[in-house]
């Protein structure tokens, strides 16, 4: 019998396994998931499924349902608005925060986050690029030293994931391995620079792009006019943010 720490370990292993899939497309939205046929894929049992799935359910990418299992779930039009509607917010206070507060080692780790995303995008290796992704907004949350806003991003960014995997495995999104290494970059700089302004401005001009390869991979075409609650916050921003958070870094 496993121990809970190896249960632990095969339950993290299946998780980011069935995150792959649903990424990538094997388990597109509505498929349902057999416990079974998941064991019997990853050699493992049946418990650290069960709870890789109820872990993904936290997360937003799975629904169960009584009687019918669990199936990818399907995340509508309005749900990504919103979605990406509070990733902005919770985007503005990281950043303004670790712009006020991020020491020299964190702003470190930052850069060198950034600067292992473009060899991943130019090998092709998407899921690592989406980890070290979500690595890098982690990091920039724990930087602001606001702990909440790590809890929040980290439910929100695998139901952001699954909008992006298509695109750069496709080559539909606007990003190049350059061009999205330099985003990020140029995000470290702005936080390491100290103004929270400029900040903010690097994270809108990030995010706007994002938003726009959301909208080209759900309509095919962008739409003529940004819905209301996708547009940028400006009294979240900066003055607002800054008032909000206080502090000054060390």
């Amino acid at each position: 019998m496993a121990s809970p720490t190896q249960r632990s370990f095969l339950g993290d292993r299946v998780v980011v396994e069935l995150r792959r899939m649903i990424a990538g497309g094997e388990l597109p939205p509505g498929a349902r998931i057999l416990e079974r046929d998941i064991a019997q894929r990853l050699g493992t049992s049946r418990g650290p499924v069960r709870d890789a799935i109820r872990t993904l359910e936290h997360e937003g990418l799975v629904e169960i349902r009584p009687y019918a299992g669990a199936r990818v779930a399907i995340v509508d039009r309005d749900e990504i608005d919103e979605i990406l509607a509070l990733r902005r917010q919770v985007e503005y206070f990281a950043v303004a925060g670790a712009t006020l507060r991020a020491t020299a080692e964190e702003v470190a780790g930052l850069r060198d986050l950034a600067e292992q995303m473009g060899p991943a995008f130019a090998d092709d290796r998407f899921h690592d690029v989406l980890e070290l992704d979500l690595a890098f907004h982690i990091a920039i949350c724990e930087a602001s030293h606001h702990t909440t806003l790590a809890v929040t991003m980290r439910m929100l960014y695998p139901r952001l994931a699954i909008l992006m995997y298509p695109q750069m495995s496709d080559g539909t999104a606007n990003h190049t391995a350059a061009s999205f290494t330099r985003a990020h970059v140029e995000l470290v700089e702005a936080i390491e620079g100290g103004d929270v302004e400029q900040s903010l401005s690097a994270v809108d001009r990030h995010l706007d792009e994002f938003f726009t390869d959301v909208e080209l991979l759900i309509d095919g075409a962008p739409r003529r006019r940004r819905p209301a609650y996708l547009t940028r916050h400006e009294p979240a921003r900066p003055v607002a943010v800054r008032r909000r958070l206080g502090g000054a870094r060390d």
